[in-house]
């Protein structure tokens, strides 16, 4: 899943057409066509009927009864009380939501990509041609750079990158676009040859890097703009889930922290007691069986099946039903922290295994990942050299204080060290920590306040731009931190930590990680414990430049709104998002 996720499901409204199956406001849609249209029909031992007339709806039945609707003939037993109010609150819940339209969006997509082909590849012919003044030659040269342009596009196109299964995978889309781009070169040499100009090496590459880092920053803002209408309730897929046990709340709860994903649950079906208990502020709107009305009558374009919540019998019957009622189906395995390139599709006797890849790491990795840790410290070091100088008069300025906050963290194998950052509070900030303590918006052992009093203004523009943690490259030189890993913990933290999150301290702590980058103003400590667990169990050197890369694109988004609350004519002032001190 990713924020482009809108992007699947080319077929819906046909499939959802031929099976049957309502718009996303049943009711309305039945007003359409009149009191006495009906229809009925049968697939694949599905008895399927729909009648517009007062009080019809849509019936499915199976031999087993598994997708029968709620019995609602006279003399049936009712509804128990907490499935009416939830049906009776899905029902009138306003319009309903429509499904996401693909097209709408990998339009806007193709869009980001021609832009940012257009701008490599002019500056390209730009950099090439002896003169713009010069016409002929420019003419050809922009012909030539159309080229590479074309031949990128058509390579992003045909490496299914606009696909949300394969956008969802950001290491694999970047492999891809730079695939792309080495085509494009390749296809702007070889033009140049044929229409007789020369080549010259130094435009060509500088083009072909320019347009990478285009291409790359170009979907990042697609997904930045995706996700904030999806945080509106655009763009979003609702769904049903079913099954109501321990993996349906999760999950629930990782769709409800991460809207940008662009799935949004209507509602659940399962055993009333299980629902009630794993699923408390989801709307139950019945048993299994009634997973195809509730689907029907919620508005969900699709379901999510908690796989653990069945028996396999009784999972393979429930998914062949929804799957041929033509919903969008997501089938969740029940296996957590693994990541997707470790499973491996292993089917045996055409039946679906996955084979799990144990994790091996070689000595060259750990070389390749101290090597990696200096040269981006070395260079970020001597880069920010003039910003560090100016935050550190800025500090001094304010209040006369130390310039740097020093604090005792746990290290690697449990190892304390003293981590550096600039000083965003008042100097008696520790000795004022029960003051605050009340404010903490975290669960678990981790504290965070959002308005917190003892931060100075300074410091609050620090904390945002995350100028205060540049400090910490030097923590990365001593051999204490990396560059990427799990944030560096306190030692009253650790000691409320699990046993299994202890295994954190397996890997040296980090200045970025998945939980800085993905969820860093989340107050879930649930997303804490798993983005680090997943960063210890799956660690790579492929992983760690893709948190490098997503860094980037999210610091910049943060400086860029700093910078914008500082000069805005807000008289309420500027606003710092919280973070964790």
């Amino acid at each position: 899943m990713s924020s482009v996720g809108a992007l699947g499901g080319d077929n819906h409204e046909r499939r959802r057409a031929r099976a049957g199956g309502s718009d996303s406001a049943p009711s309305a849609r039945l007003r359409e066509l009149g009191p006495t249209e009906h229809y009925s029909g049968e697939r694949n031992g599905v008895s399927v009927s729909r009648s517009t007339q007062a009080g019809g709806g849509v019936h499915a039945t199976t031999e087993s009864g598994m997708l029968a609707p709620p019995d609602r003939r006279a003399g049936a037993d009712p509804l128990p009380a907490r499935a009416e109010a939830s049906r009776s609150a899905v029902e009138d819940d306003g319009p309903r939501l429509e499904p996401p339209r693909p097209r709408n969006l990998r339009r806007r997509l193709v869009a980001f990509d021609l832009i940012a082909l257009t701008i490599g590849w002019g500056i390209a012919a730009l950099l090439a041609a002896p003169s713009p003044l010069a016409i002929g030659q420019f003419s050809s040269h922009l012909a030539v750079a159309g080229i590479a342009a074309l031949a990128a596009l058509v390579t992003i196109a045909s490496s299914h990158l606009y696909r949300a299964r394969v956008c969802a995978i950001r290491a694999v889309e970047t492999a891809r676009l730079a695939r792309a781009v080495t085509i494009s070169v390749v296809a702007y040499w070889l033009a140049l040859e044929v229409v007789g100009l020369a080549v010259q090496l130094l435009p060509l590459v500088l083009a072909g890097v320019l347009t990478f880092l285009l291409l790359i920053l170009g979907r990042a803002l697609f997904r930045g703009w995706v996700s904030e209408q999806r945080r509106h309730g655009q763009h979003v897929w609702p769904v049903l889930l079913v099954g109501a046990n321990e993996e349906a709340a999760e999950l629930a709860q990782l769709l409800a922290e991460h809207p940008e994903y662009g799935f949004q649950v209507r509602g659940v079906v399962g055993p009333a007691e299980q629902a009630a208990r794993s699923l408390p502020n989801v709307p139950w709107l019945g048993e299994t069986r009634d997973a195809l009305w509730a689907a029907t009558h919620s508005g969900a374009s699709g379901v999510m099946v908690a796989s653990t919540a069945f028996e396999s019998s009784s999972l393979n019957e429930t998914l062949r039903h929804l799957v041929d009622r033509g919903l969008h189906v997501h089938v969740s395995s029940g296996i957590r922290g693994f990541s997707h390139q470790r499973l491996r599709a292993a089917p045996v006797a055409h039946e679906p295994l996955f084979y799990l890849e144990p994790l091996r790491l070689a000595r060259w990795q750990t070389i390749a990942k101290r090597s990696l840790d200096l040269v981006v410290a070395t260079a970020f070091l001597v880069v920010a050299a003039p910003v560090m100088a100016i935050t550190a008069l800025a500090i001094k300025a304010h209040d006369r204080g130390p310039v740097l906050f020093r604090q005792e963290r746990v290290g690697h194998n449990g190892e304390p060290f003293k981590l550096f950052k600039f000083r965003t509070m008042v100097t008696d900030a520790e000795a004022r920590l029960a003051e605050v303590q009340a404010m903490n918006q975290r669960s678990g052992p981790l504290f965070k306040a959002a308005h917190d009093p003892r931060v100075t203004p300074i410091g609050r523009f620090m904390r945002t731009t995350s100028i205060d943690e540049f400090p910490q490259m030097l923590n990365v030189l001593r051999g204490e931190m990396s560059v990427v890993g799990p944030r560096p913990a306190l030692k009253e933290e650790t000691e409320q930590f699990d046993e299994r999150l202890q295994s954190r301290v397996q890997v040296l702590p980090g200045i970025t990680g998945l939980w800085q980058v993905e969820a860093r103003d989340n107050p879930s400590f649930w997303s804490y414990q798993r983005l680090d667990l997943f960063y210890v169990e799956n660690w790579s050197i492929g992983l760690d430049l893709s948190i490098i890369l997503s860094t980037g694109v999210v610091v910049g988004q943060r400086a860029l709104g700093a910078v914008r609350g500082v000069f805005s004519r807000d008289p309420g002032g500027y606003q710092a998002p919280a973070v964790l001190d």
